[in-house]
C-alpha cells in the first residue's frame, strides 16, 4: 500500500497528470454521445429528412439554437469538403443564388479543425476538441495566476463544460475555447516584460488569430474586449519602466494575430458593404432577457429542459428567455466565487475587476439600471446580441474567482483558519439568499406553467430549488470544515458533480435513435444538373449545401443584400429573407410560403429553379394542374414537382450563341455573332472571368446575376471567385510566420537544445550561426 501511495504521489507530480485528468473528465461528461446512447448529429433534427425518431426521456431540445445544424454543420461541412478537395471555400454555389462562404464567418470555413466536419458526426468531435482546448487553456492560465494545481484543474474542468457549451452548439461555441488562451497570452507577455525578455508574444497572437478564424465575430469581439480590459488591469503589476515593453508586446501580438487572420478579415470586410445583416444593422441594446431569467442564471432548469414548456406560457415570456439566453453559472460556483472575492492571496484589483465584469454583464443582459444602454453605446458591441454572447466571459470570471477560493482555502488553513470559516459562512448565506430570490422571481412563471399543466414542471421547479440548496449547503460545509482534508476534497467533488449534471441534462432531450430518408437527395443529385431546387419543408436550408443540392432557400447572416431584395420583391413578400426557409412567414399568417410559391412560380424559374420539394400532399391536384407542376418523385417524407419552364443556368441574353455549362465555373460557347451570355450566379465583387485565358469584364444583370460579352467564335469562358486584394493578406500571413520562426530559432532555448543535440551525435564543437 505504501508503494502504491508513493507511486500515486509521483504520478500526481507528473506535468501531464492534471491535463490528462481534465481530458478524462470531459470525455466522461460527453459519454452519452460518445457511446451513441444519444444522437449528437444535428442533421437528424434540422435537415428535414428525418424518417423516424426515438425521443429521449426529456421533452424539449438538446440545444437552444438550431443554427448548430443550419450554420455550423451544413455550411461547415461544405467548407470542409471544399478544403479536402484542395479548394479554398471562398464561395458557396449551393446556397441561394450563390453566396460568399468564408466571408460570411458563420461556417468557420478556414478554422484548423474544420476537417472534422467532413465526417457525418464530425460536429460533435469538433466541439469535443474545442472543450479540451478550452479546459487546457484555463488550466495553464490559472497556474500563471498562481492558483495551485488542484484549483487550476477543477477550474479547467468547470469551464470545459460551461453553461454556454451545455446550451449552445452552433458557431458561438467556437471562439469561446480561445478566451482563456487570450488571457494566458497576456500573462506570458506580462512575465516576459517583467523579465525584460524578447519573446512571449506568440501565444497571444495565435489566440487572437484562432478567435477570429473560429467564425463568430460577436463572441470573438466580446472575448477580446474582456481580455483587453484584463490586460489593462494587469498593467499595474509592473514597474512603470516596464510599461512600454508590455504595451508594445501586447500591440505587437494583437497586430500579428490580425495579420494571421487577415484573409478571413478581408473576406468579411469585403462582404459587409453588400450584405443584409438583419438585426445587427441596428442597435441591440433593447434585446434584453426577461427578469424571470435571473432564476435560470443559477438554477438553469427551474422552468424545465430547454424549450420544453414555453408553449404553456400564453405570454411567451419563457420563450423570449430561451430564445435570447446564452448560458448559466452552475450554483456550486456561487459560494466559491464569493469566497474568492475575499481570497487575499490574490490581488484585490484582479478580484474586483472580475466582480465588476460579472455585474456589468448580468445587468446589461437583463436590461437593469440602464446598463444595456451603456453597452449599446460601445462601438461594435452595440450591434451584437450581447445578452446571448456575454455569458462565457462572466462564467469564466466566476470560475477564476472559484479557483482563487480553492487555492486560498488549501494554502491558508493554518494562518487564516478563523477567517476562512467566517468567509465560508458568509458565502453560504449569500448563496442561500440568492436561491431564495430565484425561487421568488420564478414563482409567478411557475404558477402559469403549473396551471397550464406543463409536464413535470413541479419536478423541475422544486427539484432545482432542492438541488441548489443541497449543493450550496455541501459546499458551505466544506468551506467551514475545510481544515479536514476530506471536507476540502468534498468541495471539489460537489463542484464537479454539479457542473457535470447541469451539462448532461440537455443531452437527455436529444433523440435516442433516428433514421434518415436520403432518397429525395439521391433523386435531386441525379436529375438537378446545374439548376436549383426550392424547398417547402424537406431539405431545410442550408442542407442543400451539405448534400450538394443547389437550393434557393437561405438561412444565413450575413447574406447578399441583392438576393434579400429579390426574395421579398419577387418570391415572397411576407417573409424575413434572413430566414427564407420555405416553412415560415414574417407574421405567421397572411400569405403562407406555399401560396407565395404558387403565385410567383415564374420568378422562381427565372433564377433557375427546376424542382420544388414539399411534404407529401402539400398541394392539391387542382393547384398542381393550375401551376403546371409535374409530380416526378414521391415517398414517405416528400413530394418533388418539376416546374414547367425553368431558366437554364447559362443562356444567351442577346445574340445567337450555343452555350453549354461545363460544371459550375466554365462555359463552352459557340457564337456566330458577338453575344451577351447570362450566368445565373450572384453578381458580387471578387468574381473574375477569362475568355480563352484572357481577362474579361463581368457585368451585373438586374443587380443580381452575371453577364459577359463575347465576340464571335468558339470560346471557353472560366469564372473564379476570391475576395478582392486577398493575395496581399497571404503576404501578411507569411510575414508573421517567418518572424515567429526566426525568433524561435534565435531563442536561448533553441540554441541550448541544438547544442545538446550536436553533443549527442558526437560533434566536437557547436557554433550556432
Amino acid at each position: 500500500m505504501d508503494v502504491l501511495r508513493h507511486r500515486l504521489r509521483e504520478l500526481a507530480h507528473h506535468r501531464f497528470f492534471f491535463p490528462a485528468l481534465i481530458i478524462l473528465f470531459i470525455l466522461v461528461a460527453n459519454g452519452l454521445y460518445i457511446t451513441d446512447h444519444y444522437v449528437a448529429n444535428p442533421a437528424y433534427l434540422r435537415s428535414g429528412l428525418i424518417n423516424s425518431q426515438q425521443p429521449g426521456p426529456f421533452l424539449g431540445q438538446y440545444t437552444i439554437d438550431p443554427s448548430d445544424g443550419f450554420y455550423a454543420q451544413a455550411l461547415g461541412h461544405r467548407a470542409a469538403v471544399d478544403l479536402a478537395h484542395g479548394h479554398l471555400p471562398w464561395w458557396n454555389l449551393y446556397e441561394g443564388v450563390g453566396t460568399p462562404l468564408v466571408g460570411g464567418l458563420q461556417s468557420g470555413a478556414l478554422f484548423p479543425l474544420e476537417f472534422l466536419l467532413v465526417f457525418p458526426n464530425g460536429l460533435f468531435y469538433f466541439h469535443l476538441c474545442l472543450e479540451i482546448i478550452a479546459g487546457l487553456g484555463v488550466y495553464y492560465f490559472l497556474k500563471k495566476l498562481k492558483c495551485n494545481e488542484i484549483a487550476a484543474a477543477v477550474g479547467a474542468a468547470a469551464f470545459a463544460i460551461n453553461g454556454t457549451y451545455a446550451w449552445i452548439a452552433h458557431t458561438i461555441f467556437n471562439p469561446i475555447a480561445f478566451l482563456p488562451w487570450l488571457l494566458l497570452g497576456i500573462e506570458i507577455i506580462l512575465e516576459h516584460s517583467r523579465g525584460r525578455k524578447r519573446r512571449g508574444w506568440l501565444v497571444l497572437a495565435l489566440a487572437v488569430a484562432c478567435t477570429l478564424y473560429a467564425g463568430f465575430p460577436e463572441t470573438g469581439f466580446i472575448d477580446m474586449m474582456f481580455a483587453g480590459l484584463w490586460a489593462l488591469v494587469r498593467l499595474s503589476t509592473l514597474p512603470r519602466a516596464d510599461y512600454p515593453r508590455y504595451i508594445g508586446k501586447l500591440l505587437g501580438a494583437a497586430l500579428a494575430g490580425l495579420a494571421l487572420a487577415s484573409p478571413i478579415l478581408l473576406a468579411f470586410a469585403e462582404y459587409l458593404p453588400h450584405a443584409n445583416v438583419g438585426l445587427h444593422a441596428g442597435n441591440t441594446s433593447g434585446l434584453v432577457l426577461p427578469t424571470i431569467g435571473l432564476a435560470g442564471l443559477i438554477l438553469p432548469y427551474i422552468y424545465g429542459p430547454i424549450f420544453a414548456n414555453w408553449g404553456y406560457d400564453v405570454s411567451l415570456t419563457l420563450y423570449k428567455w430561451w430564445a435570447v439566453v446564452g448560458g448559466f453559472v452552475a450554483i456550486s460556483l456561487l459560494p466559491l466565487a464569493v469566497t474568492g472575492l475575499a481570497a487575499r492571496t490574490f490581488r484585490r484589483l484582479d478580484r474586483l475587476f472580475l466582480l465588476a465584469w460579472i455585474i456589468f454583464c448580468v445587468l446589461a443582459s437583463y436590461g437593469l439600471l440602464g446598463f444595456n444602454q451603456i453597452a449599446g453605446h460601445i462601438p461594435i458591441l452595440s450591434s451584437a446580441a450581447f445578452s446571448r454572447y456575454f455569458p462565457p466571459t462572466y462564467e469564466l470570471a466566476a470560475i477564476v474567482l472559484a479557483a482563487m477560493a480553492i487555492t486560498y482555502v488549501w494554502e491558508k488553513q493554518t494562518e487564516d483558519r478563523k477567517r476562512i470559516v467566517q468567509i465560508g459562512l458568509g458565502a453560504t448565506a449569500f448563496s442561500l439568499v440568492a436561491i431564495l430570490g430565484a425561487a421568488l422571481i420564478s414563482r409567478s412563471e411557475y404558477h402559469v406553467l403549473a396551471n397550464a399543466h406543463a409536464p413535470y414542471i413541479r419536478h423541475f421547479y422544486y427539484g432545482s430549488i432542492a438541488w441548489g440548496l443541497g449543493i450550496v449547503t455541501l459546499v458551505g460545509a466544506g468551506l467551514v470544515f475545510s481544515r479536514n482534508k476530506i471536507a476540502r476534497y468534498g468541495i471539489l467533488a460537489v463542484l464537479l458533480l454539479d457542473v457535470g449534471a447541469m451539462y448532461i441534462v440537455p443531452m437527455l432531450s436529444a433523440p435516442r435513435h433516428a433514421t434518415m430518408d436520403y432518397k429525395p437527395v439521391q433523386f435531386l443529385r441525379a436529375n438537378l444538373g446545374d439548376q436549383r431546387m426550392f424547398s417547402l419543408g424537406p431539405i431545410q436550408p442550408n442542407y442543400g449545401s451539405y448534400y450538394r443540392v443547389a437550393s434557393v432557400n437561405i438561412n444565413d447572416v450575413p447574406q447578399p443584400s441583392s438576393y434579400s431584395a429579390y426574395i421579398t420583391s419577387k418570391l415572397d413578400s411576407n417573409v424575413n429573407p434572413i430566414n427564407f426557409t420555405g416553412t415560415n412567414s414574417a407574421d405567421g399568417k397572411k400569405i403562407q410560403p406555399p401560396e407565395a410559391f404558387l403565385k410567383n412560380i415564374s420568378n422562381y424559374e427565372a433564377i433557375g429553379v427546376k424542382y420544388v420539394i414539399t411534404f407529401p400532399d402539400l398541394f392539391s391536384a387542382s393547384q398542381v394542374r393550375a401551376a403546371g407542376l409535374k409530380l416526378v418523385f414521391h415517398d414517405e417524407i416528400s413530394d418533388i414537382y418539376q416546374l414547367p419552364d425553368p431558366k437554364p443556368y447559362v443562356s444567351t441574353l442577346s445574340g445567337t450563341c450555343t452555350t453549354q455549362a461545363v460544371g459550375w465555373d466554365e462555359i463552352d460557347a459557340n457564337c456566330p455573332t458577338a453575344s451577351t451570355i447570362l450566368r445565373l450566379e450572384q453578381f458580387f465583387p471578387g468574381w473574375t472571368a477569362t475568355l480563352d485565358g484572357k481577362p474579361i469584364t463581368i457585368d451585373s444583370y438586374k443587380g443580381l446575376m452575371q453577364t459577359v460579352t463575347v465576340p464571335a467564335g468558339r470560346h471557353m469562358i472560366r469564372f473564379y471567385f476570391e475576395p478582392p486584394h486577398v493575395k496581399l493578406t497571404y503576404v501578411l500571413f507569411a510575414g508573421v510566420v517567418v518572424i515567429a520562426v526566426a525568433e524561435y530559432c534565435a531563442s536561448d532555448w533553441t540554441r541550448k537544445n541544438l547544442k545538446r543535440l550536436a553533443q549527442t551525435v558526437g560533434a566536437d564543437e557547436w557554433q550556432h550561426p
